[in-house]
């Protein structure tokens, strides 16, 4: 029974394996089973590269404390990339902003550290998105660049 019961789970499984890909790959019969992508996702529009400036937020030091002592500062530099149309607002919240970076930061990078000297450059720069977005709202922001990640 227990055979039985194991195998029964194994065909479902492939069968439903088999009927995904060809739906996702749109081999006939199942080319009409997912919708197609609309034009609208498909195509994003794109911010003129003129119409974008350059923010220095600064050097973030942030410090990696682990019971209780301090054992290293890790240092990010980062620039923002803002439509002209925004650009003083966000000038204004700056301060607010890097305030945040290091809070979130303080709290993120010690676990990241775990065996490596500096973090991982693209998921400091995922971090720090997200908490770009928190502070000044969706789409605010372009880009956030990373331009120096350092330990001392």
């Amino acid at each position: 029974m227990k055979r039985f019961l194991a195998l029964a789970v194994l065909v479902l499984l492939l069968g439903g394996g088999a009927f995904g890909g060809l739906a996702a790959l749109r081999i006939p019969p199942f080319h009409n089973v997912l919708p197609e992508p609309s034009e609208a996702e498909a195509e994003v529009p794109a911010v003129p590269e003129a119409d974008l400036r350059s923010l220095a937020v600064g050097t973030v030091g942030v410090p990696v404390i682990r019971n209780g002592q301090v054992l290293a500062r890790v240092f990010v530099t980062v620039e923002l990339r803002v439509h002209m149309d925004l650009h003083s607002h966000v000038h204004n919240r700056l301060l607010q902003l890097q305030d945040a970076y290091l809070s979130d930061l303080a709290a993120f990078l010690p676990s990241r550290l775990e065996g490596r000297k500096v973090p991982d450059h693209e998921l400091v720069r995922e971090r720090l998105e997200l908490v770009t977005e928190r502070v000044l709202g969706p789409d605010r922001v372009h880009e956030v660049l990373i331009l120096a990640i350092f330990r001392r």
